[in-house]
């Protein structure tokens, strides 16, 4: 991320349902001939637990857009998040 000199940051908080089609939409604006890595951290409620199935489907949807990036993930809980929500944390360099 150091050489790059301009990263990009990316903060979503919303309901779960909600985080996908957000996601997409900031990834649109993303050009991905600038973006050699990427980290990305998703949070959520202790109320709600994100499945696999929706890691994966969000990684996809960042694959789709960065497909030569290197990306760190992770996920886990957030207590400072209100019941029922996500939050997706993502700098792009």
């Amino acid at each position: 991320m150091q050489q790059n000199e301009h990263p990009l940051l990316i903060r979503i908080h919303d309901d779960v349902t909600n985080i996908t089609p957000r996601l997409q939409a900031e990834m649109a604006k993303v050009n991905p001939d600038k973006a050699s890595k990427a980290v990305l951290r998703i949070g959520y409620s202790a109320d709600v637990e994100v499945q696999f199935e929706e890691v994966q489907h969000i990684l996809r949807v960042i694959n789709d857009a960065l497909p030569n990036a290197n990306l760190i993930w992770g996920y886990g809980i957030d207590n400072k998040l209100p019941d029922g929500h996500c939050s997706i944390l993502m700098l792009i360099g």
